[in-house]
């Protein structure tokens, strides 16, 4: 309810380590108009507060929101007895080896969940990780890296689930340093970056080339600045560079 969202924000604006304090330490003030809605008085406009709300880690997760009661009686050891409403329970956490979650019988969503039990386990290591896949150890394993994925796909006991997500991977520059602080040079290494083949050479054609750095699917692409994003050529590569070194730089 809105106290409980209150007591949660209040939480990060009273602790600078936090990760939502960045987007909870310009609130002035926060009332619970009624039992579902609060309202927040800011020191300035802040267009990145609701999405704060709505996001996760990035946005320092203020929009998850802990039971007050919890919080309270647990103390310092909250973390390692968190309580929520979602469809599984916390049952324990073995440090470095797993936690295990059970089927929440209180449940709002009727039928749901299905799973009775889940474990997750850390599994640091690529091939550890594969390994205990094809054995028979886990039941399934988030591909990280484009070798686990291409394994799976060449193994018929093994199914390969993927999708478009909202973001890229980026590559950062440093503008601040020379070559990178001339535009031309970042223009010309992006041009360089023959994205289709490596999607075909590493992702056997499975990778949807960035044209933006936001995915198709937010809702924060630009269709308009997709149609600017550079394309892969190496000639212009090349020219850039030499317009570079014509006018003195040194790469």
């Amino acid at each position: 309810n809105a106290d409980a969202v209150i007591f949660n924000v209040q939480r990060h604006i009273d602790d600078p380590s936090s990760p939502g304090n960045l987007f909870a330490k310009d609130i002035e003030s926060m009332r619970a108009v009624d039992p579902l809605t609060v309202e927040f008085a800011l020191a300035s406009p802040n267009g990145e507060f609701p999405v704060a709300f709505a996001a996760g880690w990035t946005y320092g997760m203020l929009g998850i929101i802990g039971s007050p009661r919890a919080i309270r009686e647990a103390g310092d050891d909250y973390t390692r007895s968190p309580v929520g409403a979602g469809p599984h329970r916390f049952v324990e956490w073995v440090e470095d080896s797993r936690i295990v979650l059970e089927r929440n019988e209180n449940y709002w969503q009727e039928g749901k969940p299905y799973l009775d039990r889940i474990e997750f386990r850390p599994l640091s290591d690529t091939e550890s990780r594969y390994a205990s896949l094809e054995n028979g150890d886990v039941d399934m394993i988030f591909a990280g890296y484009h070798t686990e994925l291409i394994r799976a796909m060449d193994n018929p006991n093994l199914d390969v689930y993927y999708g478009p997500g909202n973001g890229a991977e980026w590559m950062y520059f440093n503008h601040q340093d020379a070559p990178f602080d001339d535009r031309r040079m970042r223009e010309a290494v992006v041009r360089a970056v023959n994205l289709d083949a490596l999607s075909a050479t590493q992702f056997r054609g499975r990778m949807e080339r960035a044209d933006s750095i936001f995915g198709r699917d937010s809702e924060y692409y630009s269709p308009q600045a997709a149609q600017r994003w550079p394309d892969y050529d190496p000639e212009r590569a090349r020219q850039l560079i030499e317009e570079f070194r014509a006018d003195g730089g040194d790469t």
